[in-house]
């Protein structure tokens, strides 16, 4: 329970002020992990399923992808939003 209670409030944070490094950090070494989704304001949608993969860094973060030969920079501005498997699922692509 305190890992989902954890989770809403870095939700509703993004919701309310916006992604930052902080908060994605806070994502990101969350105990266990759970994976989850960056939505952009776009519509593009990345999966996060490896910590490992993602670099916060001051305006924006550095995502790698897992079949190594792609990776996005997705500035904090233009994440609209985080989704998790609530339910126990992992995000789709």
């Amino acid at each position: 329970m305190y890992i989902r209670c954890v989770f809403q409030s870095v939700a509703a944070a993004i919701q309310n002020k916006g992604m930052d490094a902080n908060r994605l950090r806070e994502l990101l070494h969350r105990e266990p992990f759970e994976p989850f989704r960056l939505v952009l304001s776009s519509g593009t949608s990345y999966d996060i399923r490896n910590p490992e993969l993602v670099v916060p860094m001051n305006r924006e973060a550095f995502l790698a992808f897992e079949d190594g030969d792609s990776c996005a920079f997705v500035p904090y501005t233009h994440v609209a939003s985080v989704e998790t498997g609530g339910n126990g699922n992992r995000p789709n692509n």
